[in-house]
């Protein structure tokens, strides 16, 4: 379970040590008050700062807390994440540094990133031994990751498979906030959805719901 704290959130302020004399110090600082005011280079991707207090935060961590109740709820016991590159490799890290590299709590996490016929192969016939209980999380900023979109078909049919059943309230897509391909499949399966801000990329993606849902 994650928890936010604005006592740690990013307040621009630079403690003295021993590897930084006051020059360097004051440098930083001088950059942290570039960052806040948006006049630095490369600003337009600056929006990770004041994500985790912006008003709208809380309401989308709510939101995730409610989904996995649900997943608990059903007794999901194995999460499949579908994600490549900065998408997944947040979360994959933080849960990976925290827990066991395939148990968070009591349950499973399994990451797919590969198009490989022979490993996804390999993986459905490791599913099809255990009485697992799924549920998936599909990511994408794009929407177009062609390994992320066919990992979203692998991981519908697991939970078909397991469930015989429609699989939306065991699957949830987070994406851009563009009309993408992703997000028109959740839309039309009634999935839910969790945006990544336009202006936060790369391994800053970890402070939105792609690195969050998770580790929730």
């Amino acid at each position: 379970m994650v928890h936010l704290s604005k006592k740690y959130a990013y307040d621009g302020k630079v403690k003295k040590s021993k590897v930084y004399d006051e020059a360097k110090i004051e440098k930083l600082n001088q950059i942290h008050k570039q960052m806040k005011a948006r006049t630095i280079e490369g600003a337009e991707h600056l929006e990770w700062i004041d994500y985790i207090n912006s008003p709208d935060t809380n309401f989308i961590i709510q939101k995730m807390y409610a989904l996995f109740a649900k997943w608990q709820e059903a007794k999901v016991n194995t999460l499949i994440i579908a994600g490549i590159g900065g998408s997944a490799l947040g979360a994959r890290a933080a849960i990976h540094m925290c827990v066991n590299k395939y148990m968070r709590g009591g349950i499973k996490i399994i990451w797919i990133d590969s198009i490989s016929p022979s490993s996804n192969a390999e993986l459905l016939r490791h599913l099809r031994k255990f009485n697992i209980r799924p549920a998936g999380i599909i990511i994408s900023k794009s929407g177009t990751t062609l390994e992320t979109l066919i990992g979203y078909r692998f991981i519908k049919f697991i939970i078909e498979y397991k469930y015989d059943k429609d699989p939306n309230e065991k699957l949830a897509i987070i994406t851009g906030v563009e009309n993408n391909e992703l997000r028109k499949i959740a839309k039309q399966q009634n999935y839910p959805i969790f945006d990544i801000p336009t202006n936060i990329g790369g391994r800053f993606s970890a402070l939105t719901p792609a690195g969050l849902l998770p580790k929730i």
